[in-house]
């Protein structure tokens, strides 16, 4: 068996904020996942999520884990309200709050820029621009063609190119990809490659060498 616990406050606050219902009651209506393919995710997350506590539990002080943790916390919780059937899931489905979408935009963007180096969600964004997350993920597609979450990933990830550009004999490709985070350096790889047509290692090994 494998099970995940929250408290239950934020997981109604997070419930809230990304559907825009202020008065939903988060309740989980059954214990059996909403289908197979939903049951089968939810394993591979479980894994995903130990793998990357592990990992972050092995690093020491000041190496940035708290980015890559507030991360995990959101991914996990996101997870289990939308596997199980709960009352979120009926929220989810009333229309999303749109309004003011271009300013909202600009408002998120900037907010992103400026805080994409601490432990930030995106939920936290959506507080910022004063919508709710569902919302916000709508006016993004709107206007941008592209979520928050894709916004807040190619931030992280010039921020950790940056660092790269900056590096110093004793930095590891690693610990930089942690403090921006990434918790897993494969799939930073495969993301910083796909982003910036560049090997992240061999930017490192060119400045640290």
């Amino acid at each position: 068996m494998r099970a995940l616990a929250f408290e239950r406050t934020h997981a109604e606050q997070l419930a809230r904020q990304i559907s825009g219902d202020d008065t939903l009651r988060l309740e989980v209506k059954d214990p059996e996942t909403i289908s197979t393919e939903a049951g089968q995710q939810w394993d591979l997350a479980f894994r995903y999520l130990a793998s990357g506590l592990m990992a972050l539990g092995s690093a020491g002080p000041g190496s940035g884990a708290e980015l890559a943790t507030a991360g995990l916390e959101r991914h996990a919780l996101w997870t289990v309200l939308t596997t199980f059937p709960s009352t979120l899931s009926d929220a989810m489905q009333r229309t999303a709050q749109t309004g003011s979408a271009p300013k909202t935009v600009r408002l998120a963007l900037s907010y992103i820029d400026a805080h994409a180096h601490l432990p930030i969600t995106v939920d936290d964004v959506a507080i910022a621009a004063r919508i709710s997350t569902r919302g916000l993920q709508y006016a993004f597609k709107r206007a941008l063609g592209f979520s928050p979450r894709d916004y807040l990933r190619r931030a992280r990830l010039a921020g950790a190119r940056g660092e790269l550009l900056r590096a110093v004999p004793g930095d590891t490709l690693a610990g930089i990809a942690q403090r921006w985070g990434f918790t897993n350096v494969s799939r930073f790889t495969v993301a910083y490659r796909t982003e910036f047509d560049e090997h992240p290692a061999e930017m490192l090994l060119q400045r640290t060498r």
